[in-house]
């Protein structure tokens, strides 16, 4: 290796730099054009280094602005311009080659920024991507969900009107399967109260209220009872007793006979025209008090199996 150590050496080179321009001055002395000719192993940090520090190169430069300066001797100061202007040219040249790394670093600290840039963009794609994935996911679970609310409102509404249906069918089963004298004593609040029954005139009868009116109406003594107050209205009110009313003391006596089938009690009515008679009948408080024909019977009279008395027939007598 040709001996450049000591013209090459400076006191501000590090080992590394002395080192690399070791090696290119090695690589001049063996002429290798192909390492100086556009050859990658050159690199812009090595240009400067050999512009700076390698003195062939300096005095080789130095001689190529000599014989500029003699082919050109016809005007001194032309060639004192051209002087300068190659002097000029070096210290551009070493300008461009303190410039040209900090550049270069400007350039890969950019490529870096951008390299980092496109990381972070491909992870909000990624974010986004999952994002509307995950909404469409939600907006079909959502539209499952719509889809399973209108079918079940449907089903209620179905189901509302089967119960709407279901509940006109039991009013009028209840209506037709109600006891005649539950009938009579809902329309007849007073003397539902007077026989000790809790009768509603809104509410429809039940299976309960009729097995109350049972158990209370076939009582002797309530029979007895429902024909005093029968007896009461008719003569407060100068009438006969209604259809309704022969039914519902017909049916309390009914009731009473279910549980005494070998000794029953019967309703008797006089017939009309006959003789009146004293030990079977009594006339009504607005009866005329003469007479010997029976002209209405406004209650029926009861007694027991064997012809006994009760309560006499309430008739009206005409002479």
């Amino acid at each position: 290796m040709p001996d450049h150590q000591e013209e090459n050496t400076f006191v501000h080179l590090t080992l590394d730099e002395q080192k690399r321009l070791d090696e290119l001055s090695y690589s001049w002395a063996k002429e290798d054009i192909s390492f100086f000719s556009g050859s990658p192993k050159l690199s812009v940090f090595d240009l400067k280094l050999l512009l700076l520090h390698f003195a062939p190169l300096k005095s080789l430069i130095q001689q190529l602005a000599h014989q500029t300066h003699s082919n050109t001797s016809d005007n001194t100061d032309a060639g004192s311009s051209f002087t300068a202007n190659s002097t000029l040219a070096a210290d551009t040249s070493l300008t461009a080659a303190h410039s040209l790394p900090t550049a270069l670093v400007d350039l890969q600290a950019l490529k870096h920024q951008l390299s980092q840039a496109h990381g972070a963009n491909s992870q909000l794609v990624q974010q986004l991507q999952q994002l509307q994935s995950e909404l469409d996911e939600q907006q079909n679970k959502n539209l499952t969900l719509e889809n399973a609310l209108t079918s079940a409102t449907a089903k209620l509404k179905h189901l509302e009107a089967q119960y709407q249906q279901a509940q006109q069918a039991l009013t009028a089963a209840s209506k037709a399967l109600s006891h005649p004298v539950q009938n009579i004593l809902r329309q007849d609040l007073s003397l539902s109260t007077d026989l000790g029954l809790n009768a509603s005139g809104g509410a429809e009868p039940s299976s309960t209220d009729l097995i109350s009116t049972v158990a209370v109406m076939s009582q002797l003594d309530s029979v007895k009872r429902l024909w005093d107050l029968l007896k009461d209205r008719c003569e407060q009110q100068n009438r006969a007793a209604s259809q309704a009313e022969a039914q519902l003391l017909a049916t309390a006596l009914g009731w009473h006979n279910h549980n005494w089938q070998q000794k029953p009690y019967q309703l008797f009515e006089p017939t009309m025209g006959q003789s009146f008679d004293f030990n079977q009948q009594q006339r009504a408080a607005f009866s005329q008090p003469i007479g010997e024909t029976v002209k209405t019977v406004v209650l029926p009279g009861i007694r027991d199996h064997a012809g006994r008395l009760l309560k006499k027939a309430l008739v009206i007598t005409t002479p």
